[in-house]
C-alpha cells in the first residue's frame, strides 16, 4: 500500500498519466519531476475526435485478428478476453504508421493482459482517474513537468496537450510528428530522447 512512496520521477502513460496526476495531488513533496505521456487532464475531448476523417477510416477498417488471440473476434467470453479484444480492435487507431500494424500486434502478444479492473469499472467502484482540478494541481506542483504527446493521437487528441500547456505554462511540451497514441512505438528514438533530455536538464 506504500509502494508509491518511493516514486520520485513518475512517467505516466495514457491512463497512467492521469494516475500520476493523482500522485502529485496527494504527495506533491515527494515527486521531483513528472512526465505526462499520451495522456489527458480533461474528460471532454470527444469534440476533437468526431469527424476526423483519418480516424473514421481506420475505425471502419477490418481488424487483422492475430492467431494468438484464441477467441473469435468480437466474441470475448470473459473480462480478460474483453480487454484483449479492446486492445486488438483499437490497434489501428493506437499507432500512426499502419505499415507497422502487424509488428504492433506482435508486440501486443507479449503483454500480460488483465481484466480484473473491468468489474469494478462497470460497478462504478474505481477511484476517479484524475484530481478534481488537474490544472490547479499541476500549477501548484513546484517541479518540472514534461508533456509528451503524439501529433496524431487518436485516443487523447493532441489538443488536450496543447490546452494543458497553455493553462500550466511552466510545463514543457514536446509534440512528436507522425506519432499516434503509442508514440513510443511510432517514434521510439525521439520519444526516448525527449525523456532523457528532460530528466537530465
Amino acid at each position: 500500500t506504500n509502494c508509491h512512496r518511493s516514486v520520485q520521477q513518475p512517467l505516466g502513460f495514457s491512463t497512467g498519466g492521469q494516475i500520476a496526476q493523482l500522485l502529485v495531488d496527494a504527495h506533491p513533496g515527494q515527486v521531483r519531476r513528472l512526465v505526462l505521456a499520451s495522456t489527458t487532464a480533461y474528460g471532454d475531448f470527444d469534440k476533437h475526435l468526431r469527424g476526423w476523417p483519418a480516424r473514421d477510416r481506420r475505425l471502419a477498417m477490418p481488424t487483422r485478428w492475430p492467431s494468438w488471440a484464441t477467441f473469435p473476434q468480437g466474441s470475448p467470453r470473459n473480462d480478460l478476453e474483453r480487454t484483449i479484444d479492446w486492445a486488438v480492435s483499437g490497434a489501428s487507431i493506437s499507432i500512426w504508421d499502419l505499415d507497422r500494424l502487424d509488428e504492433y500486434l506482435e508486440l501486443l502478444a507479449q503483454v500480460r493482459f488483465s481484466g480484473d479492473w473491468t468489474g469494478p469499472f462497470r460497478a462504478g467502484r474505481l477511484h476517479p482517474w484524475r484530481p478534481p482540478n488537474p490544472a490547479e494541481t499541476l500549477r501548484r506542483f513546484d517541479a518540472p513537468i514534461l508533456i509528451l504527446h503524439g501529433a496524431q493521437d487518436m485516443a487523447f487528441p493532441v489538443e488536450v496537450a496543447h490546452h494543458l500547456h497553455k493553462v500550466v505554462p511552466e510545463t514543457q511540451l514536446v509534440v512528436l510528428g507522425d506519432a499516434g497514441h503509442m508514440a513510443h512505438f511510432d517514434q521510439t528514438h525521439q520519444w526516448a530522447d525527449a525523456i532523457v533530455a528532460f530528466l537530465g536538464s
